[in-house]
């Protein structure tokens, strides 16, 4: 009987400490658990602080951004529209009064020099481009370009947006591309580089590939001679604009365009009070 009981008595005492072995063994499970949570939630507590600051830097860095409309040309009810394009060449603009002749701007942001290759800003560009926003004129702009090589025409696109982003431009960014002449010769750095089609083709698309992305719609302007021998249109980025400059009764160039400057002698009160020419473009939306 001494010995049974004694027998129980050991058996309850393991089982006790069995029982107590698993509590603490529950207890230090716990307390891995709470710390696995606490750890967790530190990490995810830093993660979200991390996304908060990279999520307010893209915010003002968009803010920074100029303000960008789409194309509102494409919304109007019309198969042509009817613009021109503008320099300091062509003096006092009462813009006020030339949104009821045209439907649109174009105004020279800058230019590269035919001799010496400084990029250089256009004198009336910024007073132009607010006027013009002021009273709601679509506005496009325009470089001319005597960009050499791929380098050149870098600089210049990142001249241009440097330039455009304080106004609103919503129609697109046109690279120009002509040479410069004097008493009907070709002169200038331009012409002296000798680039051939392909060569001037990869410029242009160096020009229009920095510009598109900050976003901007992108073109180039060039006469019909131009476009059709000095260019490989066909190997042109798909989606620039192309406006062609020909001031014959109709475009001589054979290839696809979307806006013709048909005149450069153009008259309007709201432009120096008639006593300038001004080119006249139209721009065919359908």
């Amino acid at each position: 009987m001494a010995v049974c009981f004694l027998d129980r008595m050991m058996k309850k005492r393991k089982n006790i400490k069995r029982k107590n072995t698993r509590r603490k063994s529950g207890n230090t499970r716990l307390k891995r658990k709470a710390r696995i949570i606490k750890r967790s939630k530190c990490i995810l507590a830093v993660l979200c602080a991390v996304l908060l600051v990279v999520t307010t830097a893209f915010a003002i860095a968009q803010g920074n951004k100029p303000r960008r409309s789409p194309n509102v040309l494409l919304n109007m009810d019309k198969d042509v529209v009817c613009g021109v394009d503008l320099s300091h060449f062509n003096g006092e603009v009462d813009f006020e009064a030339l949104k009821s002749e045209v439907d649109f701007v174009i105004l020279r942001v800058g230019y590269t020099g035919y001799s010496n290759g400084k990029i250089n800003a256009d004198d009336n560009f910024k007073e132009y481009a607010k006027a013009a926003n002021d009273v709601g004129l679509p506005v496009g702009v325009y470089y001319y370009s005597q960009a050499t090589n791929k380098s050149e025409a870098k600089a210049e696109a990142k001249f241009v947006l440097r330039h455009i982003k304080k106004y609103d431009v919503s129609l697109p960014v046109f690279f120009d591309f002509e040479f410069a002449e004097k008493d009907g010769e070709r002169v200038g750095r331009l012409h002296e580089a000798g680039l051939n089609a392909t060569e001037n083709t990869e410029i242009v698309n160096e020009f229009c590939k920095i510009i598109a992305d900050d976003g901007y719609d992108y073109g180039v302007y060039a006469s019909s001679s131009v476009l059709s021998n000095e260019l490989n249109t066909n190997e042109l980025d798909k989606n620039a604009y192309i406006w062609v400059a020909d001031y014959n009764k109709k475009v001589t160039y054979s290839g696809k365009y979307n806006l013709w400057q048909y005149s450069n002698t153009g008259r309007f009160d709201a432009v120096s009070n008639g006593e300038r020419d001004v080119d006249l473009n139209y721009w065919y939306i359908k």
